[in-house]
């Protein structure tokens, strides 16, 4: 019995797009949020092996949600 980490990574950033009401590249979170390209770009193709704090807090900070709307665990 094994469970896996489901990253919402790409519905958050769709859904502050649709907030904004402009498309927004992963260049530009990477900019904002101080993140490294590579990084946002694991994130966006769902290749997370490591969840790092300073990144978690910086995408919640930047998505403006909790760590349970970032990431979630399904068994």
């Amino acid at each position: 019995m094994s469970g896996k980490i489901v990253n919402k990574f790409m519905e958050l950033k769709e859904r502050r797009e649709k907030r904004l009401g402009s498309k927004l590249t992963l260049e530009k979170i990477s900019i904002d949020t101080g993140i490294a390209y590579t990084t946002i770009m694991r994130w966006a193709k769902d290749q997370v092996v490591r969840y790092d704090d300073k990144i978690l807090v910086a995408l919640c900070e930047y998505f403006e949600v909790n760590l349970s709307e970032l990431i979630d665990y399904e068994k």
